[in-house]
């Protein structure tokens, strides 16, 4: 927690930095983008009540993550709301599968660290412990669900929005996903089991993912295995449309009907994945500085 509140400043600099170059601002990563724009005053009931929304399809759940104006940034609220609808799901015989999704240009773009920082100025200790528990825990009961979920990707997926998804049945990615684990960015670490999903993809490409923060696109995530399915985004509506008429429990039926409108797509010539090999020369060492050294 001090090295996040000694790295605040920073990233409130490299925010105005950014907004002076001519990176777009869908590039970067959401504390450099919004640190500014989040309120530090706490939101109303109303806002708490709406931060997670919840539509009932025929034999499913959707949890909608409803702060666009943060790009979904999840809070403590959130994990809370998270943990009491999917442990009522789970034991619930009404409901097959799950599914989860962002409201706006984002699927959530992770864990709201400017919040986080306002709470460690105010000394409240606590509630910054009560952050990282709720929202750990939400993440180890998607891990271990007993129920099929969907992820839907549209959008920015980053830190903490990871950490609430890869660890479900399915992820779908589109043309609008990008995907990134940003938070060597502040100093700290990729944290919300991104420590085992990264380890688990091709050759070291976790490990130049973990300590650079570059970003993937959707292409990217399905052909390294991060995302389970690839579907543009325009037929969004057509996949939530018929996911939402399913009767099922089974994932083979769930997985079917994604696939049904799947489409292709393969990583661009720039991608980091046909370079695959420099990068398990440069980062399969044991120590970062030996990975400077290789590099």
């Amino acid at each position: 927690m001090q090295g996040l509140k000694a790295a605040a400043p920073l990233l409130i600099r490299r925010c105005s930095n950014y907004k002076k170059s001519n990176l777009s601002q869908s590039s970067l990563p959401h504390f450099l983008q919004h640190s500014r724009s989040l309120s530090s005053s706490p939101p109303t009931e109303d806002d708490f009540e709406n931060q997670v929304l919840v539509e009932d399809k025929a034999n499913s759940r959707s949890a909608i993550l409803n702060r666009p104006t943060a790009l979904n940034a999840l809070n403590t609220n959130m994990g809370a709301k998270l943990l009491e609808f999917y442990k009522a799901w789970e034991k619930d015989s009404n409901v097959g599968f799950i599914t989860l999704k962002g409201s706006g240009r984002a699927f959530s773009a992770g864990g709201d660290i400017v919040n986080l920082y306002h709470l460690m100025n105010q000394g409240k200790w606590e509630a910054c412990r009560d952050f990282f528990g709720t929202l750990y825990t939400f993440i180890y009961v998607l891990g271990t669900y007993l129920k099929p979920h969907v992820a839907i990707l549209n959008g920015i997926t980053m830190g903490g929005g990871t950490g609430v998804s890869i660890p479900g049945t399915f992820r779908l990615a589109t043309d609008k996903t990008v995907f990134s684990t940003p938070e060597t960015l502040i100093g700290f670490h990729p944290d919300a089991g991104a420590s085992f999903f990264l380890s688990h993809l091709p050759g070291h490409l976790g490990e130049y993912l973990a300590l650079t923060g570059e970003m993937l696109n959707g292409a990217e995530m399905i052909a390294c295995g991060l995302a389970t399915h690839y579907t543009n985004s325009e037929k969004l509506g057509l996949v939530e449309h018929h996911l939402g008429k399913l009767v099922t429990n089974d994932p083979s039926v769930i997985e079917t009907s994604l696939e049904q409108y799947g489409d292709l797509a393969y990583p661009d010539k720039t991608s980091v994945l046909h370079r695959i090999e420099m990068v398990d020369k440069c980062f399969s060492h044991d120590t970062v500085e030996e990975i400077l050294d290789a590099l």
